[in-house]
């Protein structure tokens, strides 16, 4: 592009600089992910956390998505707890890793007319493993994304969280990522002591539900 900027400027000027941002800021989101995923491998990557309304944070993450939707042609739904606040020590930079890696699956891989709803909501503890210690009340937030996009095979639902692995078919070729976001969301996660299952149906669209202990004292979230 920079080649045909340079041999045609009045042609391409304005809409390659643009796409040179564009794919720069790609590249450099790529190469933050890449270092994350290595500090987690080492065990060097700590959350920073900080105490507050996690909602006023999550409403600035979402934001470009609803943006991006609309030029999309894509509905998005957002439902906010029924008390409207999030009190928790919580990481603001990886809970809007979490978050927008997700948000921008459900989108990639969804089409025209088609929906995204993201619900937030506060429950109980009820995992499979023990509650952390110090939970306030015991209690979860509770991310629950649902798009109607095309859906991913029940057979390759096991392996989506690995690192690399891309979800293959000629329907999903022409929106293909990199196969690295969803490894780092299951790697964070982890390091917050939080949980993300998926379920879908081909054809229909997938669901991610991702639980966060909401722990009230940032020295025990570390």
């Amino acid at each position: 592009m920079a080649d045909q900027i340079e041999a045609k400027p009045e042609k391409w000027l304005a809409r390659g600089t643009q796409m040179i941002k564009r794919n720069s800021m790609h590249l450099l989101d790529l190469m933050e992910q890449i270092m994350d995923l290595t500090k987690l491998e080492a065990g060097a990557l700590k959350l920073s956390s900080v105490r507050g309304d996690a909602l006023e944070h999550l409403q600035e993450v979402i934001q470009p998505f609803r943006e991006l939707a609309e030029q999309k042609q894509i509905q998005f739904e957002f439902s906010p707890p029924k008390d409207n606040e999030i009190l928790m020590d919580y990481d603001p930079d990886k809970l809007a890793k979490i978050l927008s890696s997700v948000l921008s699956n459900s989108i990639k891989f969804n089409k025209p007319q088609g929906k995204v709803q993201l619900s937030l909501e506060k429950g109980p503890w009820s995992l499979d493993t023990p509650p952390p210690p110090h939970l306030s009340e015991g209690q979860l937030l509770i991310m629950t994304i649902k798009d109607t996009g095309i859906g991913i095979p029940e057979k390759q639902l096991p392996f989506i969280f690995d690192l690399f692995y891309q979800v293959d078919g000629s329907s999903t070729r022409s929106g293909e990522g990199t196969g690295i976001g969803l490894t780092l969301v299951k790697g964070l996660l982890v390091l917050m002591k939080g949980t993300i299952n998926v379920s879908s149906e081909v054809g229909k669209g997938t669901i991610f539900k991702v639980n966060l202990p909401l722990f009230q004292d940032s020295t025990l979230a570390m």
